[in-house]
């Protein structure tokens, strides 16, 4: 993951200028604006903030930046000012808390203002989930959500029947795989309190 997954409190200046002439990926998503500064409707604008956590998370993670102005190829080209930049943090967070199922704890999610030339934008850090695959539970949707990269440009999209199949089992099996775990360490304790005995 870029950044080694750091908190956005954790980059410095030189790593968010980095960005700047990059394009987005599977990784990293850039928005001008804040999601409810864009105009749409309250549903829209939320759904569409869902989806953008949903898809980092379903995937392999990854960072949005919310105060960058895009070239027409996709390409972060300036930092801009997002008015209220801690308020719009913590309400994403709580929108995303609430309409996303299973929860993002709360190192998987970080939603942070920063300080860049000048400017304050917003970083939102979505690790690769341990819960996955995260569903959208808003406005009676339950949707499923990737990340993907055409070779040009990072891009979400709904996730297959098979893909959704896929994540619950490879959740269950590493799930049973901890349940084995635990009663092998048990094991392991029982005998050796035996064998002192």
């Amino acid at each position: 993951m870029i950044f080694e997954g750091r908190r956005p409190s954790e980059l410095s200046p030189t790593d968010i200028r980095s960005i700047l002439g990059r394009r987005e990926d599977i990784e990293i998503d850039f928005k001008q604006v804040a999601y409810s500064q864009t105009g749409k409707p309250e549903n829209e604008w939320k759904l569409s903030l869902l989806k953008d956590v949903t898809a980092m998370a379903n995937t392999n993670g990854g960072y949005l930046f919310i105060g960058v102005e895009e070239t027409t190829t996709k390409q972060a080209h300036q930092f801009l000012n997002i008015n209220n930049a801690q308020g719009i943090a913590k309400s994403m967070h709580g929108i995303c808390l609430h309409y996303i199922y299973e929860k993002l704890v709360e190192d998987e999610l970080t939603i942070e203002p920063y300080t860049v030339n000048d400017k304050k934008i917003i970083i939102a850090r979505i690790l690769p989930g341990g819960n996955k695959p995260y569903m959208i539970t808003y406005n009676d949707n339950t949707l499923f959500y990737m990340r993907c990269d055409n070779g040009h440009e990072g891009f979400n999209r709904a996730m297959t029947v098979k893909e959704i199949r896929d994540a619950f089992l490879k959740d269950a099996v590493l799930l049973g795989l901890n349940v084995i775990d635990k009663k092998m360490d048990h094991i392991i304790r029982t005998l050796g309190d035996f064998h002192e005995q």
